[in-house]
């Protein structure tokens, strides 16, 4: 997959239309149809339903809503993308890094550590690895 950034009008997601914009530009570098997105107010975590194309999530998502957009974009574009389905395998971290890269720029300002144990992982060596790149 290339590299590119997107600008977005905020790099941290706060209202609904704001997802929406963020779920339209990432559909459009990824080339993949936009999934249907569903906001619930109370949810405390996000879900990309495949069966549905939908990501359903809430404010109080367990790592803030434009984590867990992110989060469940990946999720979704894999899923468009792959026949590779293991849940947090290569195929995900990699799209996740991508997408990360792609909305902030900056891989630092993705919560990592609020992640799965394998996500967490994956992005703490990816940015050690990174930083030695650059010295």
């Amino acid at each position: 997959m290339a590299s590119f950034t997107i600008t977005p009008l905020s790099p941290v997601l706060s209202r609904p239309f704001e997802v929406r914009i963020a779920l339209e530009r990432l559909a459009n570098k990824f080339h993949v149809p936009a999934p249907n997105i569903r906001f619930s107010h109370g949810r405390k975590k996000g879900v990309y339903l495949k069966h549905e194309d939908t990501i359903l999530i809430g404010p109080n998502a367990w790592n803030g809503l434009t984590n867990t957009f992110l989060h469940c974009m990946s999720h979704a574009i894999v899923h468009k993308v792959s026949t590779d389905q293991e849940f947090h395998g290569i195929r995900f971290l990699d799209t996740l890094w991508q997408v990360v890269l792609a909305h902030y720029g900056n891989p630092e300002q993705y919560s990592w550590y609020a992640d799965h144990s394998v996500v967490f992982e994956y992005g703490r060596n990816k940015i050690r690895s990174q930083k030695m790149e650059w010295e």
